[in-house]
């Protein structure tokens, strides 16, 4: 399944809307208008993992070029005052694919052997500066991104794959969902946890 999603970073926006992230932003179809950002309202795409084996990321800019356009890939640390960093993604262009391992691969895997990858868009703009603090034309507007997700199919089960590398239990085994049913389930506990963010917001 293709994806397309299409940012356009503008300060003359006037019509804005406050999404659950809190930036300003007015969002027509899979297009996202964001007015000047703030710090507080640097999130354009929030934290999440694809549902999918895995995802192939397409930016759409010509050749081979530095940095992500804001597209950040979570790295863990595993210390104890420290929980991990965000990075961005080194390069990206029509010569470059970005793939992610989604939350499906990791499911079969128990995250023993593959764990999805945790990643965000963030605002990009400062990244693309010159040095005196000036943004070019041909860098303003829009960031365009088509995403493959490789999925199964909708009857495929959910068992886990044959490795001699995982610890299973066998009495997880015995009924494995169906991907269609695994992921509408995966969806509805999104949309909960978005429910109950918004909730909290709401309340402060």
């Amino acid at each position: 399944q293709w994806h397309m999603k299409r940012y356009v970073v503008d300060a003359r926006v006037d019509t804005t809307l406050n999404d659950e992230e809190g930036q300003c932003a007015s969002t027509i179809g899979d297009t996202m208008v964001t007015s000047e950002p703030q710090k507080e309202a640097e999130i354009f795409l929030p934290v999440h993992t694809d549902p999918s084996l895995i995802s192939v990321v397409l930016l759409d800019e010509a050749g081979t070029n530095k940095g992500g356009m804001g597209l950040e890939v979570f790295h863990p640390l595993k210390t104890e005052n420290n929980s991990g960093t965000w990075k961005e993604i080194s390069h990206m262009g029509h010569d470059v694919a970005v793939i992610f391992v989604g939350s499906v691969l990791s499911y079969l895997t128990k995250g023993q052997i593959f764990s999805a990858a945790k990643h965000r868009v963030v605002n990009w703009i400062s990244s693309r500066m010159d040095p005196d603090g000036i943004i070019p034309n041909e860098r303003r507007g829009s960031r365009v991104a088509a995403t493959l997700f490789v999925r199964p199919n909708g009857d495929a089960l959910m068992k886990s794959l044959p490795s001699p590398h995982l610890q299973i239990e066998a009495a997880l085994e015995k009924n494995p969902p169906t991907f269609r049913v695994w992921n509408a389930r995966v969806a509805k506990n999104y949309m909960k946890k978005k429910k109950k963010k918004r909730n909290n917001k709401n309340k402060d």
